[in-house]
């Protein structure tokens, strides 16, 4: 979770992602590590709750899995 705009988001998940490209190029490492990751992006109210948010997330996240495996 983070405040922020959807542009700020964008920018944290593909920092992370070409950090781990990076850490995997060195090919010191038993394993590969790969990552999924859900964004929802929100406007605090009332009606909204942090489970609510993460479900949506978790959603988007599982289906980013998938789309990955079938890519595999």
């Amino acid at each position: 979770m983070m405040i922020g705009d959807e542009t700020r988001a964008i920018e944290l998940v593909e920092t992370v992602r070409k950090e781990i490209a990076m850490y995997n190029a060195q090919g010191k490492n038993k394993f590969v590590i790969d990552m999924s990751v859900g964004c929802q992006i929100v406007l605090c109210t009332d009606e909204l709750s942090i489970p609510m948010v993460l479900e949506k997330a978790d959603k988007i996240m599982y289906e980013e899995k998938k789309k990955k495996g079938k890519a595999r």
